[in-house]
């Protein structure tokens, strides 16, 4: 299995995880980058370094209170209890009553596969 779909399926298994702790709404973003930094001297490499990185932010709403964790440990053991705890911080956020999914009769049709 490649990266991207390693990506969906760990954002699907999130979601998942969240909602059955309780989430109402969920929002994943996970990213992935790579950095390279070579510096010659005298036509010669002097310095070559090769950095990643990967992360994932999860964005969780409960009663119209919401709170993001972020974590560069992508495995699930580790996400399940990061969203744990999110969840229970959940009540001491206050409420915002502008905040969820729009009303499925007020969103938008797009034509064609999407």
């Amino acid at each position: 299995m490649d990266n991207i779909e390693l990506h969906k399926q760990l954002a699907k298994d999130t979601i998942e995880i969240s909602r059955k702790m309780g989430a109402e709404l969920v929002s994943v973003s996970i990213g992935n980058s790579w950095s390279f930094e070579l510096e010659v001297r005298n036509k010669q490499i002097d310095v070559l370094k090769e950095a990643g990185s990967s992360g994932i932010s999860i964005s969780l709403c409960k009663d119209k209170r919401r709170s993001s964790v972020f974590s560069n440990d992508l495995r699930l053991e580790t996400l399940e209890s990061l969203i744990s705890s999110t969840m229970k911080a959940l009540r001491f956020m206050g409420v915002d009553e502008f905040f969820s999914l729009p009303d499925v009769n007020l969103q938008g049709i797009a034509s064609g596969d999407l």
